[in-house]
């Protein structure tokens, strides 16, 4: 049961925005978020708001549906939980979202590649360093904190994630999310170094 728990854990985490919550303001949060990496003049604006409302009106028509009756099946099945057997089924909802994730990534890299080629100097110089700020930002909150207190926080955060969709734990409830985080193998430096050298490598085919 340890286990199924782990994996129902990262299924909340993939769907913990929800869609009534943040999809309606897509269209707006989107060039928010972007504006914080780089400034785009008049153009690149522009022809960022077409193919994002090209893009919103694709996911919202094909992918969507398929987000909901993922949903809908794994609520089924969580609370149908009883031993480690289902664990399986658990499982596969996960692949079907990280599938739903990289069928996005597929639709949506061309116009990502369309945009940054009409960035200028100072516009990848500037995009670069924002990344690398982020990337210290990571550093100081995953990294650097001794294990304890990276394991202490990571406890904190998932126990607020989980008040959110079952409200207050109860002591054994906590202790599932104190065992799940104490045998979690630290991973943070090696995403960040992933991270940055997959940027250094964009960096350099872009310049």
């Amino acid at each position: 049961m340890k286990k199924i728990l782990v994996i129902c854990l990262l299924c909340i985490t993939v769907i913990s925005c929800g869609p009534r919550l943040i999809y309606p303001h897509l269209e707006w949060l989107i060039p928010w978020y972007v504006s914080d990496y780089v400034s785009l003049n008049s153009q690149q604006k522009s022809m960022l708001e077409k193919r994002l409302a090209m893009q919103l009106d694709w996911h919202c028509r094909t992918q969507l549906p398929m987000y909901a009756q993922t949903l809908r099946a794994l609520g089924r099945d969580l609370n149908g939980l009883k031993n480690s057997g289902d664990l399986q089924k658990i499982r596969n909802h996960y692949d079907q979202f990280m599938e739903l994730w990289k069928n996005l990534m597929r639709q949506i890299s061309p116009d990502i590649a369309d945009i940054l080629m009409t960035a200028t100097n100072d516009q990848i110089d500037e995009l670069f360093k924002n990344l690398a700020g982020q990337n210290q930002k990571f550093k100081e909150k995953y990294v650097d904190p001794t294990p304890e207190v990276l394991n202490k926080n990571r406890q904190n955060r998932m126990t607020k994630q989980l008040r959110y969709w079952i409200s207050n734990l109860n002591d054994r409830q906590k202790q599932a999310v104190s065992d799940w985080s104490s045998r979690l193998e630290p991973i943070a430096e090696d995403w960040l170094l992933n991270r940055r050298t997959i940027q250094a490598e964009a960096q350099r085919i872009i310049k």
